[in-house]
This record gives structure tokens, sequence and C-alpha cells, in this order.
């Protein structure tokens, strides 16, 4: 009799198999969410810190202490005060980071499913529409968002070649090497 751990591993593995970095989407878009949130928390985080470091001591120049109880104070008052700063800082950050990153890869797995084949052309559109989002919302002229979308372009061709290397090497069927003459959209 089979192990029933092992069966469900097995069948995790098996519907993992076929997807992006052998992540099943849900379970990508989850981490992503999770570290990129994570990444922002800590460098808006620390940028903040800095900064309100740097704004205290500017604050409170004309009243340097004089004595080595009245520096006590001033760095554990400068300190209460960057992380206070800092950390709210860091939480919006955080959320940006989150929900960029969040959207960039639901689009790419959004996109997997409806065209029913994952490749690097899902890959290059969601990056294209990404970028021009971005360009949009940012409220950027027509050169600095044609400009964008072109960066787009080549960015996620890079990366969606790269991603579809790693599949190829797990042994995964690509389309467009194992019959090069069907179209890219059937």
């Amino acid at each position: 009799m089979a192990d029933p751990k092992q069966e469900l591993w097995d069948e995790i593995h098996k519907l993992n198999q076929e997807q992006r970095f052998h992540l099943h989407p849900t379970i990508r878009l989850s981490g992503i969410a999770f570290f990129s949130g994570f990444y922002g928390l800590l460098s808006g985080g620390r940028k903040t810190y800095n900064e309100t470091s740097l704004r205290f001591l500017a604050e409170n120049s004309h009243r340097l202490p004089k004595t080595k109880g009245h520096w006590y104070f001033y760095h554990k008052r400068k300190n209460y005060v960057c992380m206070k700063e800092s950390l709210g800082a860091g939480m919006k950050t955080g959320i940006k980071y989150s929900f960029v990153a969040t959207s960039y890869f639901g689009l790419e797995a959004f996109f997997d499913y409806v065209r029913g084949k994952i490749d690097f052309i899902n890959t290059t559109a969601a990056t294209v529409i990404a970028g021009g989002s971005y360009a949009k919302y940012h409220q950027l002229s027509k050169y600095a968002t044609l400009k964008m979308m072109k960066n787009g372009l080549f960015i996620g061709l890079i990366n969606g070649v790269m991603q579809d290397a790693l599949y190829y090497v797990r042994n995964g069927e690509l389309w467009y090497l194992k019959n090069p003459m069907t179209t890219a959209f059937a």
C-alpha cells in the first residue's frame, strides 16, 4: 500500500511540473506578493530611516546636547522618531511593491491561462502592459511612455526567453521548438 503523503506529493509535483518556476500560479503569486512586500518594507524603511535621521539632526542642530546623559536622550528620541517614520513609509512602499509585482505576474498568469500556453509571448505582453500602465499612472509624456513600453518589450522578451529556457531544461515542451511552423496564437 502506497503512502498517502507520497501520493499527495506526487500529485502536487505533477500539477506544478508544467508551470512557470515549477509553481502553480496561486502559490507563485502568494509568494511574490509576500516577498516583494517584504523587500519594499525593508527598502522603504531603510531609506526613510536615513532621511529622517538627517532631518532630525537638521531640526535639532541649534540645540545639540552638551553632556553624556543628554546625548543618550537625544539618540533615544532620534531613534524613536526615525523608527516611527520608517515603519509607516516602509509599509506604504511594501504595499506598492507587492501590488505592482503581483499585478505583473498575475497578468502573466492570466495570459498563460487564456492562451493555454506558457511561453515568452505572455511574459512580453504582460511587461509591455505593465510599463504602459506605469507610464499612464505617473502621467509621463508620450515620448517617455513610448520609451517605457519599448524597454518593457525588451525586458519582457529577455525575461520570457530565460523562463522558456528554464522550462525547456526541465524537459518542458515549447511549441516553437517542437513545430516551428505553427503560429503562436493558434
